[in-house]
């Protein structure tokens, strides 16, 4: 008979090894220079607690870090990331399983290809039947080892593409903090800013409650018509509608904020008012631009592109050859009284090889196609990520500039419309104005005095915008 040739074994596998060609492992993305791909922080923020200086807010914060529901669910998603990564943390170690009290008993007929055991009608002393005899009898307690060697780094590279995941869903955590934080902020501030404005409001009714009683003296004194009253009453009306609409939109948003904070509607929320916007201003006049760096919305992105690029290599590793090792050992005996019987019972075997895929229909080349396409998308949503985050602080520190210079315009026009409505109030006293001045002078200062209220908060919410598109120091 012909041996065959073992040289044809050699050349099988250089053939199959051959075909595994490597794929192009992305080191770093490409990525605008004021962002360095090969660290992904830069010293952050000022923390979030030194930025606001609200003892109130600060405390509605603590309450939606800890108990809003996206952060509470966002909080279980992260911690089942971590263990993916724990399961695949030690997956290059063998695996050690064993089996106590096995039990394996055969029977078959005279027609078989094989005899009975003979060892087990002698150790007991019977005939074997023509019909179901005794074929195989064993009493097993064994413990099995297996191990695949990880010789091409694939285990490696899928424990570390569990790991950037990980993190990924780490920092997926912090954007949904900072997303709560920015909401709780913004909704507490828009609070305050309502607050000012039912006080201009409650203040502008009295006003034009005297205006209307006034008006209705000099009625029925025959100095004014009918239609002057009639105007009168209206803008009474017009302010407890104002009065009703800001009082029910305080109370929506109480209720907005509580359930931010995990709550139930309740009590209202205990907060103070400010002249001087309670944060910290100047340090956002100037910042470098590569504090981009610290949004955890970028730094997902690129441990999103991390994973991928590993899992890149885990495809590309499954095509290579794979080394084994497999130990047995334990007691086997035939007899149920001879289990424990040592060494009489022993027994022990070693199995290793090398196997690699031939013919697989190119699935695995078509997967290491498709882990390739996905890194190439990662790629481009970190870069697109990068960028939308960049011309998002353009357009944040734009913002809060112009909202400092209409805050200066709406507070003079506060100045002039107030002035305009006390001197239109005296001249009409002294009958050198009409109702109808007086009534648009007092319009006019409450229009100009709610809208100061919503620029003085306009302007923090902008200011918060720029922090957070900064990165913040939430954490």
């Amino acid at each position: 008979m012909k041996r065959f040739d073992p040289y044809l074994y050699i050349i099988i596998a250089l053939l199959a090894f051959g075909s595994c060609k490597p794929v192009k492992v992305l080191e770093k993305p490409e990525l605008p220079d004021i962002i360095q791909a090969d660290t992904l922080l830069v010293d952050s923020l000022i923390p979030w607690r030194s930025f606001f200086q609200d003892a109130k807010l600060i405390k509605l914060i603590d309450m939606a870090l800890d108990s809003n529901f996206n952060i509470r669910t966002e909080t279980i998603t992260r911690n089942i990331a971590m263990k993916v990564y724990d399961r695949t943390r030690f997956s290059y170690l063998p695996t050690l399983s064993a089996q106590a009290f096995g039990y394996n008993k055969q029977y078959r007929s005279e027609k078989f290809y094989s005899s009975p055991s003979s060892g087990y009608y002698e150790e007991t002393g019977k005939t074997p039947p023509e019909v179901l005899y005794n074929y195989q009898s064993q009493h097993i307690h064994s413990l099995q080892l297996n191990w695949e060697l990880d010789i091409w780094g694939r285990i490696r590279d899928e424990r570390r593409s569990n790991y950037a995941k990980w993190m990924a869903e780490a920092e997926n955590l912090k954007v949904v903090q900072t997303q709560i934080v920015t909401a709780v902020a913004e909704s507490y501030f828009n609070l305050l800013m309502l607050d000012e404005q039912l006080k201009v409001a409650l203040n502008n009714y009295a006003l034009r409650n005297s205006t209307n009683e006034m008006m209705q003296l000099q009625y029925d004194a025959g100095e004014v018509t009918s239609l002057g009253v009639l105007q009168a009453q209206n803008q009474v009306l017009q302010a407890s509608a104002l009065i009703s609409q800001l009082r029910r939109d305080i109370v929506s948003l109480e209720n907005d904020i509580r359930l931010l904070c995990g709550q139930l509607p309740g009590a209202p929320i205990e907060r103070d008012p400010f002249d001087e916007p309670p944060l910290s201003l100047d340090l956002l006049e100037s910042v470098p631009l590569a504090y981009v760096q610290n949004r955890p919305d970028v730094i997902q992105s690129m441990y999103l592109l991390q994973s991928a690029n590993k899992r890149m290599g885990v495809a590309q590793k499954l095509r290579y050859p794979s080394l084994n090792i497999n130990l047995t050992g334990g007691l086997n005996s035939m007899m149920p009284e001879n289990w424990f019987n040592v060494p009489g019972a022993l027994f022990g075997g070693f199995t290793s090889g090398i196997s690699a895929p031939i013919l697989d229909g190119k699935r695995l080349r078509l997967n290491v196609a498709i882990a390739e396409a996905d890194r190439d998308r990662a790629e481009i949503q970190t870069q697109k990520m990068v960028y939308s985050a960049i011309s998002e602080v353009y357009n944040s520190m734009q913002s809060f500039r112009q909202s400092r210079s209409q805050l200066e315009i709406a507070s003079e026009q506060g100045n002039i419309t107030r002035q305009a409505q006390s001197d239109a109030y005296l001249l009409y006293r002294s009958g050198f104005a009409t109702y109808l001045e007086v009534i648009t002078a007092q319009e006019q200062a409450m229009n100009a005095e709610l809208n100061l209220a919503k620029m003085k908060t306009q302007l923090i919410i902008d200011a918060i915008q720029l922090y957070r598109a900064l990165g913040g120091g939430w954490y």
